[in-house]
């Protein structure tokens, strides 16, 4: 089923891709009219994280780690998130494997945590560099929700203890 959905969107992606693409975070440029390839990320993804990004989670020990987040919900219920931070490998695939990242990756997004209830990753954008947002994308209307104005407030979050 999840590869089917893939092709329908990449099919729709393709097809809806008629302007010309900006640079890669990594400065390779993207060919008009087409989206970026598997391979072309792959390539580009060998350093995916910017610097700040890794300097941040392995300063803060919080790479590959579980953190929990109150979440509020219309109904004013709450209940505890819990977001895995990724590693490399897990945002590499992310963004090479998966949507959204395979459809924002050329936007400077990249995928850096996931809640574990919902398919839909937190990204950042490394155009807005040190300090930026934290997204939260939704992987079938790619639409862009603002968790944190400010990347680093996730440190506010506790850490979960897994056994």
């Amino acid at each position: 089923m999840k590869v089917a959905i893939t092709g329908v969107l990449l099919c729709i992606l393709t097809a809806c891709a008629s302007i010309e693409r900006p640079s890669s975070p990594t400065g390779m440029a993207h060919p008009v009219n087409t989206l970026p390839t598997a391979e072309m990320l792959e390539h580009e993804t060998d350093t995916m994280f910017p610097e700040y990004w890794k300097n941040f989670v392995t300063e803060n020990n919080i790479l590959g780690k579980t953190v929990i987040k109150k979440g509020m919900y219309s109904d004013g219920s709450s209940d505890d998130i819990y977001v895995d931070i990724f590693d490399q490998a897990k945002s590499t695939s992310e963004a090479t494997d998966d949507y959204p990242g395979l459809a924002v990756a050329q936007d400077g997004y990249v995928p850096v945590a996931s809640p574990r209830r919902s398919g839909d990753p937190y990204f950042i954008n490394v155009n807005e560099g040190e300090g930026g947002s934290l997204y939260l994308i939704d992987h079938v209307s790619l639409e862009k929700e603002v968790v944190l104005t400010n990347y680093k407030m996730i440190l506010k979050f506790p850490i979960a203890n897994e056994q």
